[in-house]
């Protein structure tokens, strides 16, 4: 009885994590990580392949929005990925491949492009201000 009073109480103040895991023939095996915010809203979901993240990761605000969506490759940032605010519009987007940043793009609040920063070799070589 102790113990099931222990388990109701850490999970009401704590985050839940659900993981599913598949093995996928004798290859590869996909994890998927879910993990809820106490209120039971989605905070994260993550798919890893053979431990390394993998495919979209997406990471929500606590009223359920999209905050992030990342994809990656072999553990590493790769493609297109984006922040965004709490209004839904896009705040930043990052262009990777394989790990290295090549463009990030920064939009105001209102959805319009503010910045834009290219990268060679994982330094900036061209920085944009566009005016309002």
């Amino acid at each position: 009885m102790r113990y099931l009073l222990i388990i109701i109480i850490v999970s009401i103040f704590s985050e839940c994590q659900n993981i599913t895991q598949k093995n996928i023939g004798n290859k590869d095996v996909y994890d998927t990580s879910k993990i809820f915010y106490s209120n039971g809203v989605i905070k994260s979901l993550e798919i890893y392949c053979n431990g390394k993240l993998q495919d979209s990761a997406r990471y929500y605000f606590p009223n359920g929005k999209i905050e992030r969506k990342v994809l990656y490759k072999n553990g590493v940032m790769n493609g297109r990925s984006f922040n965004y605010y709490p209004n839904g519009n896009v705040l930043e987007i990052i262009c990777a491949n394989l790990g290295d940043i090549d463009t990030l793009y920064f939009y105001s609040e209102q959805g319009i492009l503010a910045r834009e920063i290219l990268y060679k070799n994982g330094k900036s070589i061209l920085d944009t201000t566009f005016s309002k």
